[in-house]
């Protein structure tokens, strides 16, 4: 599962793809309807799926004008 479409919290965080703590994705997913997390995240039953190409523009986004 190198490149999913759709990964569940655990991979974000273990697979190597991103450098996001456990705290961190709790903190964003905490606040999704915030920030804006909550465009790019499907919840089915108690799980949060994030759709892969959605949160990558997502953490673009929040780069803003920093390079």
């Amino acid at each position: 599962m190198d490149n999913p479409e759709f990964a569940d919290v655990e991979w974000v965080i273990n697979g190597g793809r991103y450098t996001f703590k456990k705290g961190q994705i709790k903190h964003f997913l905490s606040n999704r309807h915030k920030n804006g997390l909550d465009k790019v995240t499907y919840k089915i039953g108690k799980r949060i799926y994030f759709k892969i190409p959605s949160f990558d523009a997502w953490i673009e986004k929040q780069k803003g004008g920093r390079s």
